[in-house]
């Protein structure tokens, strides 16, 4: 049914999405084979929906994809049977540990399915402090999946510019690293792009 919905929305939004937006997009070549874990920076409220301007034989590698988002937009009723349809799902704002806060996650990403990730939590703007949570340290930690690391920017014009890097492959002999220097070693990559 996911599929289904997010195909749905891909046609649909595809073209004016394009037209719109006219955007810019570099390093499509690194999209891998599933499993992995899309991480990317948080410009916007639009964000998960510029995967709608991949080319189609693009999109279709990374359908169906899931999504975070806070318990506060799932308890609107209005909202929630949409947000499930396109793939989000309600994590805890104030969970007593990561496990508690990402168990959802690690499920999903466990099973093979592909989930995107914001590691600052919230929407960051070009002036502000870049500063990721542990969370996307202590996902990459538990799960061991690559990271394709996604950078968003939007230029003066205001068209989006999406760059996909090189996978991220987790170091399994790095039990020394705090959750805190993978999440900032993760964004430093992909302020790089």
């Amino acid at each position: 049914m996911l599929s289904i919905a997010q195909f749905c929305f891909y046609y649909i939004f595809y073209l004016p999405f394009r037209i719109w937006f006219r955007p810019k997009i570099g390093g499509l070549e690194y999209i891998p084979q599933r499993p992995f874990i899309i991480v990317a920076n948080h410009t916007s409220k639009v964000d998960p929906f510029l995967l709608c301007l991949l080319p189609f034989s693009e999109a279709k590698r990374l359908i169906p994809i899931y999504f975070l988002t806070t318990e506060h937009y799932y308890r609107r009723w209005y909202l929630r049977p949409i947000l499930k349809l396109l793939g989000c799902y309600p994590v805890a704002r104030r969970a007593w540990s990561l496990h508690d806060f990402l168990s959802t996650t690690i499920e999903k990403v466990e099973s093979g399915k592909i989930v995107m990730f914001f590691p600052e939590g919230k929407i960051v703007r070009k002036s502000e402090e870049k500063k990721p949570r542990p969370g996307i340290g202590y996902l990459v930690k538990q799960t061991q999946k690559p990271i394709l690391p996604l950078h968003i920017e939007w230029d003066h014009s205001n068209r989006p510019i999406l760059t996909f890097g090189r996978l991220i492959i987790p170091s399994k002999d790095g039990a020394e690293i705090t959750f805190e220097e993978v999440a900032k070693k993760i964004m430093e990559v992909i302020y790089s792009l």
